[in-house]
């Protein structure tokens, strides 16, 4: 075993922690971003709707401002997770 065997061990278990500490928000920003995805699509959708623009785009422009609004609530959820992780301890 030479000398680093310990700060493997180490980082190791240092990243389980990390990801146990970030379980909870992901479950989080999963539920609530699905539910954030779906209501921009369907603001996105009827108002894009009063512009006649062909059903591909409108389709297009919604799921796209769904996937967005999805994603930046996730990242969001994680980051607010670590931060509070870090702030109880």
């Amino acid at each position: 075993m030479g000398p680093l065997a310990g700060i493997d061990s180490l980082f190791l278990e240092n990243v389980q922690t990390m990801i146990s500490d970030l379980e909870l928000p992901l479950l989080f920003g999963v539920l609530f971003g699905f539910v954030a995805a779906l209501m921009a699509f369907l603001i996105i959708y009827d108002e894009y709707q009063r512009y006649r623009l062909a059903p591909r785009r409108l389709l297009r422009e919604a799921l796209t401002t769904g996937g967005l609004a999805f994603g930046i609530f996730v990242v969001l959820s994680l980051i607010v997770g670590y931060w509070a992780s870090h702030l109880i301890r």
